[in-house]
């Protein structure tokens, strides 16, 4: 059976599509400015000279990394050109690699000069109950057996105007082998729900223990894989940081969700009060969590964090 539309019909039903299209990017574009979304962006991709240069994250990444080493004192910009391509190439003059100014896998290896993995990590898997607690200004990852510290990591974190996510999430997805060599050898992606965080590998073993990342955890090759062996999608995974506080919103209610409402859901836990929250989501379980803490507070029920409830909480 065949469905004839005339043309009246299929312009409605463009003009429906392009209508839904617009919404859907509106959100996302909305969210993205209000910093509600992030997406984690890491590159994969080989640096080389060409016109218009490169530019991108993965660019400042590396003017970060070897203007730390001393070898780079120009701008950090991001733009693969000038003075950042002549020291990409008197780096491999100075280790015997070809000189074509081509930063990849292979060039990040050689800078390096570490270990590419943490010996004091135990080889037997742990057979406890699993939780992964991430310290970002210590940029240490630890992993806890039964409550107990089983092994520690060290760890990319975010930059500041790409931090890592502060929160109590959950493994969500696991891959062996993800298809974009940014993110390693490893991939377990976290509950935030934001954007697209994960703990990941790394191609840049010198970036461990610096706060280089599109926001995303990252840790040694090695070690992803001995983590990744180790905990089953459903773990669960807390990150804490005292850096770099959100913008806190004049109230917040149901349906609300960001970096900021963890903040307000660890302050109200101060108190008490959401006890197994700390996702971002301010959901119907939050908003009885607030009614409860009103009450407690002697506070007409509302279910809605105002100033006043912000200011009891310190986040004013």
């Amino acid at each position: 059976m065949f469905i004839v539309l005339n043309r009246s019909k299929l312009f409605f039903y463009f003009i429906i599509f392009v209508t839904l299209l617009a919404l859907v990017f509106g959100i996302v574009y909305t969210l993205q400015k209000k910093g509600d979304l992030h997406l984690c962006s890491e590159y994969a991709r080989d640096l080389q000279p060409q016109n218009p240069p490169m530019v991108g994250d993965d660019v400042e990444e590396l003017q970060i990394q070897l203007k730390r080493m001393g070898y780079y004192h120009g701008e950090i910009d991001g733009v693969y050109q000038g003075e950042i391509v002549q020291v990409v190439k008197n780096i491999q003059r100075e280790l015997g690699l070809n000189i074509d100014g081509i930063v990849n896998t292979q060039f990040y290896e050689a800078i390096y000069l570490g270990d590419t993995y943490t010996k004091t990590v135990p080889k037997d898997p742990p057979k406890g109950e699993l939780k992964i607690v991430v310290d970002l200004d210590k940029r240490l990852l630890t992993l806890l057996n039964d409550g107990e510290e089983y092994a520690t990591f060290p760890i990319t974190i975010g930059k500041p105007n790409s931090p890592s996510p502060v929160g109590d999430f959950k493994i969500v997805d696991k891959s062996l082998m993800p298809g974009n060599n940014a993110f390693g050898t490893r991939w377990m992606r976290l509950s935030a729900p934001w954007g697209g965080y994960g703990i990941h590998g790394t191609n840049n073993p010198g970036a461990i223990g610096h706060a280089q990342s599109g926001g995303c955890i990252r840790l040694f090759n090695k070690d992803v894989e001995k983590l990744y062996s180790w905990v089953p999608v459903g773990t669960p995974v807390s990150i804490y940081s005292n850096r770099w506080p959100p913008t806190f919103r004049a109230e917040y209610k149901r349906r609300m969700m960001g970096q900021d409402v963890v903040y307000v859901q660890r302050a109200m836990r101060e108190f008490g009060f959401c006890q197994e929250l700390g996702d971002g989501r301010f959901n119907e379980e939050m908003e009885n969590e607030v009614k409860e803490f009103q009450k407690y507070l002697g506070l007409p029920p509302t279910g809605i964090v105002d100033e006043n409830i912000l200011y009891l909480l310190r986040l004013r």
